[in-house]
């Protein structure tokens, strides 16, 4: 792990504990155990530490939906479940690894234009892929009409509400999230029998 790294990763620890407004700069960097002017070689300010946190999180989920649909005229039944299955592990994969972060994003982004553009901006380009696949899935055959965009935003918001609280849940984790997808997609197809 790199400094920038370490830093930002201690910015989620002492933000976790004391909140955005509460935590200094030189709380960040003494969790992190450098000096604060290695803090300003990667970062203007708290705020701007908090929009690279905000575009890394992007770039992990851009990595995580390196599939290309536009390419494909249909697709059968079999791909398009598994390419569902594969979405939705991988982001709640990417949630659930970063949900500290996700939930301080989510809470600075009331209070900071630039995080709540970004916020929009992750959930979009989610909600825009998945839009796409159902879409591909409806010219298919597989799936009936629907409003497929609000169906998928209330999908991502469960995913990440459920993530980011502070509860703690006894359950597997993998399997809970394969009956939430049963739930959703077997609820659109066509024929569920195919």
């Amino acid at each position: 792990m790199d400094r920038k790294d370490e830093i930002m990763e201690a910015a989620v620890a002492v933000i976790s504990e004391k909140g955005f407004a509460k935590t200094r700069i030189a709380d960040i960097v003494a969790q992190a155990g450098v000096a604060q002017g290695t803090f300003y070689l990667y970062f203007e300010s708290k705020e701007a530490l908090m929009v690279e946190m905000a575009k890394e999180l992007i770039e992990r989920m851009q990595h995580s939906f390196q599939y290309n649909l536009l390419e494909q005229k249909t697709i059968s039944q079999k791909e398009f479940v598994e390419k569902v299955y594969e979405i939705f592990h991988g982001f709640t994969g990417i949630v659930r690894d970063n949900a500290q972060t996700i939930r301080i994003l989510a809470n600075e982004a009331k209070n900071n234009e630039d995080l709540h553009k970004f916020q929009i901006m992750v959930l979009g380009r989610v909600s825009n892929y998945l839009t796409e696949l159902l879409n591909l899935g409806k010219k298919s055959g597989i799936l009936r009409e629907n409003d497929y965009k609000s169906i998928i935003s209330m999908a991502l918001m469960a995913i990440l509400q459920f993530f980011t609280s502070n509860a703690n849940y006894e359950f597997p984790m993998d399997d809970a999230i394969d009956e939430f997808i049963d739930i959703c997609l077997y609820g659109l197809l066509r024929d569920k029998n195919a």
